[in-house]
């Protein structure tokens, strides 16, 4: 989360919530090239990682999403 506000507070201001705001606007932001290719793939992958930790401890709670 860290590393996504750093490079977000780097995107034009008319942009920066809505493409800082939703997981599928990754591919867009790195389409309009607000974001390099290796700034992409980073993100992608911390966002999977972070999403596979939440569903972990989900079903460790024995929440249903």
């Amino acid at each position: 989360m860290v590393w996504l506000m750093q490079h977000t507070r780097k995107f034009p201001k008319n942009q920066r919530f809505l493409m800082a705001n939703l997981k599928m606007y990754n591919r867009l932001c790195k389409d309009l090239k607000l974001l390099a290719f290796n700034q992409y793939e980073y993100l992608a992958v911390a966002l999977d990682e972070i999403g596979r930790l939440l569903g972990g401890w989900q079903k460790s709670l024995g929440v249903r999403s």
